[in-house]
Parts: C-alpha cells; sequence; structure tokens
C-alpha cells in the first residue's frame, strides 16, 4: 500500500528460520536458532515504492524485549533496545551488490522488468565481536542510488 513521500509501511514481526549460505556464516545461525524478522518496511517516494527494508535478530537477543511490536519502543530504535541490555554496536560491516530482483522484491518494490537493485547488507557488531543484528537494504536502482 502506497505511502506519503518519504513514509514508511508495512511493519510486523514473524519467527523464521535460521538464515542460509553466506549470510548464515556471517549472522552464526546455523546452529538452529529462530530468529526474528522484524518485519519488512517499504519505504516509498511520493507514490513510488524505492527501498524494503528487512532486519534479522537472533531470537534469543529478542526474546524479552517490545522488539515484536509495531513502533520499537526506544528513541534509538532497536540498537537502543539492546544497548539499554548490555550489547552495544561498536562496528558495522556493509556489504553492497548489484543484482536483478527476487520475484518477492519486484513484486513488494514493482520494479518493471529489466531493472536491477542494490542489495545493502549492514551487519552490525557488538562489543564482544559477535554479530547480532542484520538488516538488508533492498533499493530499486532506477529510483535511488548510493
Amino acid at each position: 500500500m502506497p505511502s506519503s513521500a518519504g513514509q514508511v509501511g508495512g511493519c510486523g514481526a514473524e519467527m523464521q528460520r535460521p538464515l542460509s549460505g553466506h549470510h548464515g556464516i556471517q549472522f552464526g545461525l546455523f546452529d538452529g536458532r529462530a530468529i526474528d524478522r522484524h518485519g519488512s518496511q517499504v519505504a516509498h517516494a511520493d507514490a513510488d515504492p524505492v527501498q524494503r527494508v528487512t532486519t534479522y535478530i537472533s531470537w534469543e537477543i529478542a526474546e524479552g524485549t517490545r522488539l515484536l511490536v509495531e513502533e520499537i519502543p526506544h528513541l534509538h530504535g532497536i540498537h537502543g533496545v539492546l544497548e539499554v541490555r548490555g550489547q552495544t554496536m561498536t562496528r558495522l560491516r556493509e556489504e553492497v551488490t548489484a543484482r536483478m530482483p527476487r520475484a518477492e522484491e519486484a513484486r513488494y518494490l514493482q520494479i518493471p522488468s529489466g531493472v536491477p537493485v542494490l542489495d545493502s547488507l549492514y551487519t552490525s557488531v557488538d562489543q564482544h565481536g559477535i554479530a547480532y543484528v542484520l538488516t538488508r537494504f533492498v533499493l530499486r536502482a532506477d529510483l535511488g542510488a548510493l
């Protein structure tokens, strides 16, 4: 559903199985733990969907917080909630690739055939060197740039 310029819509949280492949290894989620996908949000510019953001947090970290609600209950978002619990982000690792969109992404972002996306993966690393929050930004290449 389109929103006004600069607005974000479509947030919700759900449980998922562990991430697979490179990102699962990076996030240390190949040991069978479930993760919370703290929703996917689609940002719009005017009526055009331009970016989809999905955040992943291990269930063990998210459990007992209020991260499974629509509005994150902290001024500094997810990282603020987790910092109160003793997990402080000390590094951020970013990987950016260009690729063709997956079918679901093309549907959510209303991407015309032949238009690529920029896929930016942010990994938040805590004071112990552990990756604890993964956020993926998928941006339409015809409507945005890095």
